[in-house]
């Protein structure tokens, strides 16, 4: 499986330069031991079914060619799988903002969140979501990478984009700093699952 992620790292910075930092981002997810993501905007990628994935990436790159959003597309589902047989250890912090954040109908939407219950559900999947009434921050959407022989890497993104920053220790101890900051707010995982499923709309 970290064939196919790598081997897609290549094809997409091939696609474009500004997918390169993406493609950066994808080759280090492969040697990660541990991956911590916070995000406050959208629902993060490794976690979006197809639909909503072709629905964002679709919104932002209309003048890609149907093979190459496909192929975009498909690349997010495969982070998937890789997150839910265990590679690596994850833990998502989510705003519970970004559960209604629903960029389609809401009968697809409540299939997205069905399907976030069941990424929780993974043993080496771990998701806290951060309850509205005690989130007034504006932190960054961002991920922290531990990486083999304590080496750490950061990412910052967008629904559509981001840039890696990897090695740079001020930047690495901020992120940190604000992951406690934040993991201090989360419910723990079975409070949050619950209120995933409060969200899901019969």
């Amino acid at each position: 499986m970290r064939e196919v992620l790598l081997d897609a790292a290549d094809d997409i910075a091939a696609i474009d330069d500004m997918f390169e930092p993406y493609a950066e981002f994808l080759r280090l997810e492969t040697q990660a031991e541990h991956i911590t993501h916070f995000n406050n905007s959208f629902m993060p990628g490794p976690l979006q079914n197809w639909v909503v994935a072709k629905t964002v990436l679709s919104t932002r790159y209309p003048e890609l060619p149907d093979e190459q959003m496909n192929f975009m597309v498909d690349m997010r589902a495969e982070r998937g799988k890789y997150y839910a047989a265990g590679y690596p250890n994850a833990t998502f912090f989510i705003t519970e903002a970004v559960l209604d954040v629903s960029p389609i109908d809401e009968k697809s939407w409540n299939i997205q969140l069905n399907h976030l219950v069941n990424m929780a559900h993974k043993p080496r999947v771990a998701v806290h979501i951060i309850p509205r009434d005690y989130f007034a921050n504006g932190e960054d959407t961002m991920t922290l990478l531990d990486l083999p022989d304590g080496d750490r890497a950061i990412y910052f993104e967008s629904d559509f984009r981001g840039d890696c920053l990897s090695r740079f220790t001020p930047a690495i101890e901020k992120v940190s700093r604000a992951f406690k900051d934040i993991g201090s707010l989360a419910l723990d995982e079975a409070a949050s699952v619950e209120l995933i499923r409060q969200h899901i709309r019969a």
